[in-house]
């Protein structure tokens, strides 16, 4: 359990238990698409990029979505790593730096940080979590992270979570979108359906500055 580890480990679980929470909402989104389409919420690189033979192997990075590349050390003692970056632009979830894609890049990874990359394009909801202490507490608020440096798309789903209230349409869509702008991306927003309360969503916009892309 993770309160029999050391104060400074309880630390880093705790976080990343948080990040998770932040995530309910992205999650949720996921589960359904699977739901209906049968995409696996979680993706092998090569399943977006059959057309490189790169992604084939990779078998220590995988994909949440489309958008979200995680790639966990899976050996001990280890603080960094090669990373692939497939085709495109990605942003450091951590850093904010963008990095060119189709080539391997030595990532920085000590205990605390789990390396994750965003792919430009990419619309990504986070929840409040804020005086949450379960699942139930989060998505009051939510934040729409939205990754410039190239167009996007994402359709946000949204309904209570706990009931079948959704077979009467008792939920909400919302599509939002995202041009190609690097520095000041202009984002849309529009309402598909509004059968179940809306949260407040706020936009953060992660600018692309191309003069300190990492190449």
């Amino acid at each position: 359990e993770p309160w029999e580890y050391p104060a400074e480990i309880l630390e880093i679980i705790r976080n990343y238990i948080r990040l998770r929470y932040r995530f309910l909402t992205y999650y949720y989104n996921l589960m359904r698409e699977s739901a209906q389409t049968g995409a696996p919420p979680i993706r092998p690189l090569f399943y977006h990029y059959q057309n490189d033979p790169r992604t084939y192997n990779i078998n220590d990075q995988f994909l949440l979505g489309e958008g979200v590349m995680a790639c966990p050390v899976l050996r001990p003692g280890i603080d960094r790593r090669l990373v692939y970056l497939p085709e495109g632009l990605w942003h450091d979830y951590w850093s904010g730096e963008a990095c060119r894609g189709g080539r391997e890049i030595v990532c920085e990874a000590p205990l605390e940080v789990l390396p994750l990359f965003i792919k430009a394009g990419t619309i990504l909801p986070h929840d409040s979590i804020d005086g949450a202490v379960n699942a139930g507490q989060t998505g009051r608020n939510l934040t729409m992270h939205c990754y410039a440096g190239k167009e996007g798309a994402y359709r946000l789903y949204l309904d209570d979570g706990s009931t079948f209230a959704y077979r009467q349409d008792g939920y909400s869509e919302i599509e939002f979108t995202i041009d190609a702008n690097p520095l000041n991306p202009v984002i849309n927003k529009t309402k598909i359906k509004e059968h179940y309360p809306l949260p407040e969503i706020n936009l953060k916009r992660h600018p692309l500055n191309e003069e300190k892309v990492a190449e």
